[in-house]
């Protein structure tokens, strides 16, 4: 999945990138994905902390009264939380190839290449959509 691209793309004023710009909206959604994880992740160490029989959530089970100060306490239940998903998907080189695209330089030989190939970039797009599918649902 890791292959070194050389290509050098220069933008309309002049400075030189480590990949053209449909490429580099696709790091910044996967980078935005990534956001994703990190409260999933969060939300699994929360749940994980826990002991067993305190995974539980408190739910509002009732209809809202115009008057904020008249909603009784006792319409609040407990469910059990279940474990949230974690996602399988390792983004630390997409990281480091987002973080590389996104300088310009001035010149076409200080440009450090990105390592993941387009074709990786996509399936981790996919993935990343499949996973936060099953996760919202």
């Amino acid at each position: 999945m890791k292959v070194e691209t050389n290509t050098v793309n220069q933008d309309r004023r002049g400075f030189y990138h480590a990949c053209d710009k449909a490429t580099y909206r696709k790091l910044k959604k996967v980078r935005l994905y990534s956001h994703w994880l990190r409260i999933q992740t969060a939300r699994h160490i929360r749940w994980n902390a826990k002991l067993p029989h305190n995974r539980v959530k408190y739910v509002f089970d009732g209809h809202y009264a115009p008057n904020a100060l008249a909603i009784s306490f006792t319409k609040w239940k407990s469910v059990p939380w279940t474990e949230p998903a974690l996602c399988p998907i390792s983004l630390t080189q997409l990281w480091k190839d987002y973080d590389a695209a996104k300088i310009c330089y001035e010149n076409a030989d200080d440009v450090k290449p990105i390592v993941l190939s387009i074709e990786a970039i996509d399936a981790m797009i996919e993935s990343c959509d499949r996973w936060l599918e099953s996760v919202k649902s």
